[in-house]
């Protein structure tokens, strides 16, 4: 039986973002159309402003997480965890609009002569906020066309 349309781009989102903790560039690219973009957004309480330079197209996508996890990968000892929910999901034919709030933890791992151990580590909220996504349903699924990250710093 095949799902429903909000479950599946309840599915997306999901898949995005465990590839966004697994700083896995060809895992959130191929959630994208090919000429998608990321918006990176601060909502400050006063007005949403852009954070960083939106990235166009599928590659630029992957080029951007690819940076962003070697950068990640010189200082190894941490790592990321999204929680999405509240999912307001509006489907209209084959194209959607997606709202879902966030909160991003950083998992700080206890090193021990052992190895890694999470016990005695930390886990704090380092970003909460939500994503708005506009989707396009293709033959290979439901795809971003745009997406914007939105970080909420308003009290």
């Amino acid at each position: 039986m095949p799902r429903d349309d909000d479950a599946q781009i309840s599915r997306v989102i999901t898949e995005y973002t465990r590839a966004v903790d697994r700083r896995d560039a060809e895992g959130q690219a191929e959630h994208f159309l090919a000429d998608a973009t990321v918006e990176y957004l601060i909502n400050n309480g006063a007005s949403v402003q852009i954070f960083e330079a939106a990235s166009v197209g599928r590659e630029q996508i992957a080029e951007r997480v690819r940076t962003l996890a070697a950068n990640a990968a010189q200082r190894a000892t941490s790592w990321n965890h999204h929680v999405t929910s509240n999912y307001l999901i509006d489907v209209t034919g084959d194209t959607a609009r997606l709202e879902a709030r966030y909160i991003a933890y950083r998992v700080v791992p206890n090193l021990t002569a052992e190895g890694v151990s999470i016990s005695g580590g930390e886990l704090f909220p380092y970003s909460i906020g939500f994503y708005r996504a506009d989707l396009e349903r293709t033959g290979e699924g439901w795809k971003f066309a745009r997406l914007q990250m939105v970080a909420d710093l308003h009290p």
